[in-house]
């Protein structure tokens, strides 16, 4: 007898945009749907066939994709409005099944967003007899694995990115005079587009917690990246804002903190590795001159909490430095100002980036030497890991990357990150931290016999991850207060 045993993570089946007051009437009820996609179409087609279906009015109640979605719609009314007969402020979540988890999030008043999930599994083959083959399978459902908290945040991250770059879909059909057709047109584009680019499993930290990389820097070298910011500013009356980012990491931003992470979110997850991978390739280098350039220009662009649209400008040095430039959409005509723009950053940002390359440089060694001077054995970088969140600033700080390199982007599989999403999840919903004042520490020993320790104060939070099974719960505190003090000499936390 043999066993083989495979594991299947969670994955998208469904995707769903409505509004639960359309299509009141019984026969009606197609009229609430705005988007739909499934995975369950063939390679292939899906792109092609759904935005056609989205685009439809009249779509065919009789197919059963259709009608699965409609049902899928029909649930979420049911629970929505059994959730509300205990309170109009009660949250809705989610809806649990054995095989499939429904999760839905309002994010426009009547406009929903809702993801059905297939919950992660394990499939057990076992042969009986060698000779004639005979299978036996037993398949396990883990439904513990699937955090709702984490499954609400993407659906967040989804809208943000889809009012970033179209507005919010009740404006969207306003203006193109209450028609559901155009509406779904709109959304077919853009969900067609970015879906497929969603690694919805594939999560690092900095996604988790919407956070923000910061380029440390010396005052002297800060006082000339801002005085590089300032002059761009200048160079034309259309400029409103500006980023500066190094190497995915912020450097400076005149937007608000909501609007800087959503359009820095955007930036490293799709602009940046594109401009990047274009700029390694040797056609690039063959047929292009210039150390600098315009990634993207004219991109039309929607703000939180601003009533009137931008123009964004995205402007990358080869030496890995990114300028955004946000212009006023008052005046289409930008190219003067883009060429003024581009006269002064092609003469100075050269020499800046090579300063922020240096820097960088530097800020690392220095980091990872900390790092390993924590460790008892500096050939198991393992030993402790920390992950910092200041919730003020959206600034993020980890030593969990690979080999003990500060690469954020590769811890998405590790246990750490299963520990972290579950104690965040707590920590907001079970706990319903609406003060700020809170001072909050928790301790636990895992099923591996490492110790987590979460320390929150304030706005600030701090998990770490012990690995030393011989520690008791006095001893395991001390070694981690010892290498808080270690990694963050400079910031103060409240006991």
């Amino acid at each position: 007898m043999s066993q083989i045993k495979q594991r299947f993570s969670a994955k998208i089946v469904r995707f769903i945009v409505f509004n639960d007051k359309w299509g009141p009437k019984e026969g009606e009820e197609i009229q609430k749907l705005i988007y739909f996609q499934t995975n369950e179409a063939k390679k292939g087609e899906k792109d092609e066939r759904f935005a056609e279906m989205n685009g439809d009015l009249n779509l065919d109640c009789s197919k059963p994709e259709i009608q699965t979605i409609i049902n899928d719609i029909g649930l979420c009314e049911c629970v929505v409005r059994f959730v509300k007969n205990f309170g109009e402020n009660e949250e809705v979540k989610s809806v649990h099944g054995s095989k499939v988890r429904l999760v839905l999030e309002e994010v426009e008043p009547d406009f929903w967003m809702c993801l059905s999930l297939s919950v992660p599994r394990s499939v057990i083959k076992t042969t009986l007899n060698k000779d004639d083959q005979i299978e036996q399978q037993i398949i396990e459902y883990h439904d513990e694995e699937l955090n709702d908290y984490f499954v609400k945040l993407l659906i967040k991250q989804i809208y943000e990115t889809f009012f970033l770059l179209n507005g919010s879909l009740r404006e969207i059909w306003k203006q193109k005079l209450e028609s559901l057709h155009a509406l779904r047109q709109v959304c077919s584009q853009f969900f067609g587009w970015f879906l497929p680019s969603i690694k919805a499993f594939s999560v690092n930290l900095i996604e988790l917690f919407g956070a923000i990389q910061y380029l440390p820097l010396d005052n002297i070298t800060f006082l000339e990246a801002q005085s590089f910011v300032n002059h761009v500013m200048f160079c034309d009356p259309l400029c409103e804002h500006i980023m500066f980012l190094y190497n995915e990491q912020l450097i400076s931003s005149s937007l608000d903190l909501k609007n800087t992470r959503v359009i820095y979110r955007y930036l490293v997850s799709v602009i940046i590795p594109e401009a990047a991978s274009e700029e390694m390739s040797e056609s690039f280098r063959t047929r292009t001159k210039r150390k600098t350039r315009y990634v993207k220009t004219g991109v039309r662009i929607h703000l939180f909490g601003v009533k009137k649209s931008l123009l964004m400008n995205i402007y990358r040095s080869v030496h890995g430095t990114t300028v955004v430039l946000f212009f006023s959409d008052k005046d289409t005509s930008t190219s003067v100002a883009l060429s003024k723009c581009d006269l002064f950053m092609s003469s100075r940002l050269h020499d800046l980036s090579t300063k922020l390359g240096e820097v960088s440089v530097r800020v690392n060694s220095q980091e990872q030497q900390l790092s390993y001077s924590s460790h008892q054995d500096p050939l198991q970088p393992d030993f402790f890991k920390f992950a910092y969140f200041n919730g003020s600033n959206s600034a993020f700080k980890s030593n969990s990357g690979s080999g003990g390199i500060l690469d954020h982007r590769k811890i998405s599989d590790s246990e750490f990150v299963k520990l972290i999403i579950d104690i965040e999840s707590d920590l907001r919903t079970v706990l319903s931290l609406k003060d700020a004042s809170n001072v909050i520490e928790i301790v636990a020993k895992t099923t591996n016999e490492s110790w987590l320790v979460v320390h929150q104060s304030d706005a600030r939070t701090i998990f770490s991850l012990l690995n030393h099974k011989n520690a008791n719960l006095v001893e395991a505190s001390e070694a981690v207060a010892l290498h808080m003090a270690k990694q963050f000499s400079n910031i103060l936390f409240i006991d």
